[in-house]
């Protein structure tokens, strides 16, 4: 039967991506997908808590991925919020679970306390190509 577990994400901005909140993140949302075949997820943590879409969606790939999930349904509110995506499945799909959290920490790397600015260009340029 279908289950629905509600959890909390850590504060948005540079704090969220210090490897201690990545890993806060991605653990909390591993024990929650652990178990399920598929999963219905969306922007978590990114209306109160003020989270980057992108960033949330790469956290719940790798925990969804390291929990054993086969699929992700993954819903967006606005795609305004959230277009980097399908390029990034494309280009980052085959990946290794190990190889994405790599690639996750090198893609935060030098952006702590608060650099979400140069994090999002990032992750346009890796989407886009540009």
């Amino acid at each position: 039967p279908p289950k629905v577990c509600a959890i909390d994400a850590i504060r948005g901005g540079g704090p969220a991506m210090t490897e201690t909140a990545l890993l806060r993140d991605l653990n909390k949302a591993r024990i929650a997908f652990d178990g399920a075949r598929e999963i219905a997820t969306g922007h978590w943590g990114c209306g109160a808590f003020g989270n980057n879409h992108d960033l949330m969606f790469l956290k719940q790939w790798l925990a969804a991925s390291a929990a054993g999930a086969q699929t992700m349904h993954y819903h967006d509110f606005d795609r305004k919020q959230s277009h980097n995506m399908v390029p990034l499945l494309r280009k980052l799909g085959h990946l290794t679970v190990g190889q994405l959290w790599a690639f996750l920490r090198e893609l935060t790397a030098g952006l702590q306390p608060a650099n979400m600015a140069t994090f999002c260009v990032r992750m346009r340029e890796i989407a886009t190509g540009k």
